[in-house]
């Protein structure tokens, strides 16, 4: 990746409001009406951070991104 690829990403997440500078990023669920399921949305642009562990629900708290 070059760095204006990572610049990029950056600019994108701080225009949605996010702070491109945290070092751990925790993922956001709403409910899928249609499935009837939480399903993770938002997330963090894959040129800055890399998702680590897993949930089970919403409320696990394991997954995280860095």
């Amino acid at each position: 990746m070059n760095e204006d690829q990572r610049l990029e990403a950056m600019e994108e997440l701080n225009q949605k409001g996010e702070d491109a500078s945290k070092v751990v990023v925790m993922p956001k669920y709403r409910l899928d009406e249609r499935l009837n399921v939480e399903k993770e949305f938002d997330q963090p642009p894959s040129d800055l951070f890399i998702a680590l562990g897993w949930d089970e629900d919403s409320k696990t708290q394991r997954k995280h991104y860095r």
